[in-house]
Parts: structure tokens; C-alpha cells; sequence
């Protein structure tokens, strides 16, 4: 099982770093040479709250992800919508109740069924439509967090119950044009990213900021 303490730990140890803040700054820029998706993952397109539409396919490039031309025959159909309309789109992840987790992972569960669609993609997915309440989980999020193989919404709820943490995190979102504030899970998971993705990006702007090339964790 996921260890609370832990996960704790090293998002403090994220927030105490002086550079946290610029690389943060530096994903969400709007200049067009930008190399990151910025608010884009968010805001491309149409996001209805309770179906899946083509702009969510979209939007995963953003993020590096594709599906393969059954899933997305599967989510237009709208194989999904029913498992994420029950899933409250006004809730935020630490004051969400279990019953708000267990039909989150009710959709999450429905999405790694379709074909192609794995764990990572799934909680891309449901990061898209839920940005409040279902937090991004890949590979970086995994090696970072020192995550399980179980379930960790639980426990990422309790770090997140801590409201000096969410300021210490809302501090971080820098000014952002056309009115776009990304959710306190979306701040949290650029900031992990940034600081532990090989990514070529990253590594520019870690190096930029004058930390090492190598993934701080």
C-alpha cells in the first residue's frame, strides 16, 4: 500500500525547491515557441462534463498519448459516458468522499477495458474530464511518489487534506492569459513531471534553471 508519509515527503521536498516555481512557469508559457502542452491539456476544444467527445482524443496528444482507432470508436460511442456521469465534475479530491473515489475508479476501471487504453491513458482521460478530482498517474508520477502498485487516492487525498499545502501549491501557477487556472492536481503533476522526466524538454528546462540535466528524483 501506498505510504501517506512518503508522498507527503517528497511533495514538500517538490515545494521547497526555489526552481519549483520557474519550471512550472515555464510549461504553462504562452509563447509559441513553448515546447510543453501548457494549459492546452485543459483547454483544447469542446470538454463536456458528462461525455467523451473527439477533442478528448485530441487533447492526449498533448500529453504524448495516442488510442488506437477501436477506442476511439468505443469512447465516441460513448462506451464511457455512463461511468463518467456519475463521477461529480465540482468536487475537489480532498474533500471528495470514498463514494466519489470508488465511482472514479468505477471509470477509470471502464476505460483500461478498451483497446489500447492502459493505466496511464486512463488516468489522462479522467484527468481531462476530472482535473479537480482524479490526478494524473504515469510512469515519472510513479518513480517520483515512490508510488505502489495499488491504488494511491486515497493517500493522495489525505497529503492534499493539508490546506498549507495547497497554498504552497496554488503559489505556484503563475499568471496565465484568457482567464485559465489549472486545478491545484494539475499544478502538483507539472511540477512532478518537470523535475522528474527525461524528457528532452524537461531536461532544457531544468538546465535553464540551473538544476542538473539528470531527473531530480
Amino acid at each position: 500500500m501506498t505510504n501517506t508519509l512518503s508522498i507527503a515527503r517528497r511533495i514538500d521536498e517538490i515545494l521547497a525547491l526555489d526552481e519549483t516555481a520557474e519550471l512550472v512557469a515555464r510549461y504553462f508559457a504562452s509563447n509559441v515557441e513553448n515546447p510543453f502542452g501548457g494549459p492546452l491539456f485543459d483547454t483544447l476544444g469542446s470538454n463536456p462534463v458528462k461525455r467523451f467527445v473527439a477533442d478528448d482524443l485530441l487533447a492526449l496528444n498533448v500529453l504524448d498519448e495516442k488510442v488506437s482507432p477501436p477506442a476511439m470508436r468505443a469512447l465516441l460511442d460513448g462506451h464511457a459516458d455512463a461511468a463518467l456521469a456519475r463521477v461529480r465534475w465540482d468536487v475537489d479530491l480532498w474533500s471528495g468522499s470514498d463514494h466519489d473515489l470508488r465511482r472514479a475508479n468505477d471509470l477509470w476501471s471502464t476505460l483500461i477495458e478498451l483497446p489500447s487504453i492502459g493505466p496511464t491513458r486512463a488516468s489522462k482521460l479522467c484527468a481531462r474530464k476530472r482535473p479537480r478530482l482524479i490526478p494524473i498517474r504515469d510512469s515519472v508520477v510513479t518513480r517520483v511518489l515512490e508510488l505502489g502498485t495499488g491504488g494511491w487516492w486515497s493517500d493522495y487525498r489525505v497529503v492534499l487534506s493539508d490546506a498549507d499545502r495547497r497554498r504552497r501549491i496554488a503559489r505556484l501557477t503563475p499568471r496565465i492569459r484568457q482567464g485559465y487556472k489549472p486545478s491545484c492536481l494539475r499544478v502538483a503533476d507539472v511540477a512532478i513531471w518537470v523535475l522528474g522526466s527525461s524528457a528532452g524538454s524537461a531536461i532544457d528546462a531544468r538546465v535553464a534553471v540551473g538544476l542538473p540535466e539528470a531527473p531530480k528524483w
